[in-house]
């Protein structure tokens, strides 16, 4: 053996193999080492697109400087519906500075891995990152975002996708409850409640009941119920989370979408004796063809959340504490009772026609600068009618020749 390594020739083939063979057994070791480097130093946060601080992110580095500069943009829901379109950093890695601290915001597709993440799961995401050995920086930046987000004292209102997941569909501003008209009485009743319901969680966690509450809104068309809806998310600055059952692929969906409300919200269903329903859909086959029915009759299909889905992701294990549930409806009686019971719904609130008083009241917003007398004999000359009816009413009759006619 020790001839063999006097030989030149071989022992330079052995050198060469055996440094080969490190640097194959090394290559890795730089990779290891910045990735090392990478976690030690670097914290950062992961929002997904069907979380409600993703849009509060976007919103947070369109007010950043380097959002001004950046030729790499996309249209956001940032504005209000009213203002001008808001432009954001597109996706990609855009890294701008918080005086010497580098911040990555990185926004990515997560439809391009996989097609199939767009039906099941979270369409994009954004990661920010920065320099910190511990994770105060990063906590710090969530706080800026969350902080900025709060500030801007708009209604958010988002909707849900067939497969439950919840994004921001506009945003306006905060009605007033003044403006509002319907009974008096009946508004003070269900703002007592939600106020003592928003301040009472230690409450219902002593009594071992469920941090939830429902409110039924119902009567004919045009009587206030969505409207009032808004105008309570405005005074309580409640996110609005708005959800049609039978729009959803499956209890799974649904489910998933009851889980992930925010809590500190108003969850809106809207015509629940339509979008709420036990039916199921009679599928005929075609001519010609054979069923595996033995009666050789037509099939039955479902199609979405069943009644009892529904029910159960209302108040079920799952479901989220601490939000509002809200359902309308134009016709109580088509309603199950097992939707509607004690437990489930807490008010059971009925929206009518306005009484004169109160449709004097609106008059008088719209004829500051007429007298009672005259507004009141206007009021009983064409009432009743629903607020939608009066509002319509008074708009066209504040056109100053068609006023003079009526008054």
């Amino acid at each position: 053996m020790k001839h063999l390594f006097d030989n030149p020739m071989i022992a330079g083939a052995i050198g060469i193999m055996l440094s080969g063979a490190a640097m194959y057994m090394l290559r890795n070791v730089p990779i290891a080492v910045l990735r090392w480097v990478w976690y030690r130093a670097v914290a950062e946060i992961a929002i997904y697109s069907d979380n409600a601080a993703f849009h509060w992110a976007e919103e947070w580095l369109a007010s950043q400087p380097y959002s001004k500069k950046t030729k790499h943009l996309m249209v956001s829901h940032a504005a209000d519906n009213e203002k001008s379109l808001t432009l954001v950093p597109g996706s990609g890695t855009h890294l701008f500075w918080d005086g010497w601290r580098p911040i990555w915001f990185q926004r990515m597709d997560l439809t391009k891995d996989n097609g199939l993440r767009a039906i099941s799961s979270p369409t994009n995401k954004i990661v920010i990152s920065t320099l910190d050995v511990g994770r105060k920086t990063v906590e710090k930046i969530y706080r800026q975002i969350r902080n900025a987000a709060e500030s801007r004292q708009s209604l958010r209102v988002y909707t849900c996708s067939s497969w439950g997941h919840w994004s921001l569909l506009l945003k306006r501003e905060h009605r007033l409850l003044s403006s509002v008209f319907v009974d008096a009485a009946v508004k003070e009743r269900i703002i007592t409640h939600i106020k003592w319901y928003l301040d009472s969680k230690s409450w219902y966690v002593g009594h071992g009941i469920p941090y939830r509450t429902g409110i039924l809104l119902y009567g004919p068309p045009g009587t206030g119920k969505t409207s009032l809806i808004h105008a309570i998310a405005g005074a309580f600055d409640l996110s609005v989370y708005i959800m049609n059952p039978a729009d959803l692929e499956s209890e799974n969906a649904l489910r998933y979408a009851m889980a992930t409300i925010q809590k500190r919200s108003i969850l809106l269903i809207e015509d629940a004796d339509t979008s709420i329903s036990s039916r199921r859909i009679e599928s005929k086959p075609a001519e010609g063809t054979a069923v595996s029915s033995p009666t050789n009759g037509p099939t039955l299909e479902s199609r979405g959340p069943t009644l009892s889905g529904v029910l159960n992701a209302l108040d079920g294990i799952a479901a989220a504490d601490g939000r509002v549930l809200f359902l309308t409806t134009n016709h109580i009686e088509k309603l199950d009772p097992a939707l509607i019971r004690d437990g489930r719904i807490d008010m059971k609130i009925e929206l009518v026609e306005l009484q004169d008083k109160d449709a004097l009241e609106m008059a008088s917003t719209f004829f500051p600068e007429k007298g009672d007398y005259n507004l009141a004999d206007l009021v009983r000359r064409n009432g009743p009618k629903t607020g939608a009816a009066w509002q319509t009413f008074f708009a066209n009759m504040s056109k100053p020749t068609l006023l003079k006619k009526v008054i």
